[in-house]
């Protein structure tokens, strides 16, 4: 895989069952459905994935502050960390 191959779009809910099973390999304390539903509905959050192939590999996010953009998680699947 090469980055011109990936695609970028905003999480959705539909993504959700990919994100959070991206969420709990990469992460000790994953978040839950509960939480993931509510960032995702925040108007002040962000959560880009990249796709390859139509499918969920990585994702980041974070919140905005006025102006700013502060990034605050991201993750990719196991096999494509170091990439």
């Amino acid at each position: 895989m090469i980055i011109e191959q990936l695609k970028f779009r905003t999480l959705e809910h539909k993504d959700l069952k990919h994100a959070m099973g991206i969420d709990a390999n990469a992460f000790s304390e994953p978040w839950s459905k509960a939480l993931w539903e509510k960032e995702l509905s925040r108007a002040d959050r962000m959560y880009l994935g990249a796709f390859y192939e139509h499918q969920l590999v990585g994702f980041g996010g974070g919140l905005i502050i006025e102006k700013d953009f502060h990034i605050t998680t991201m993750a990719t699947q196991s096999n494509l960390r170091d990439r």
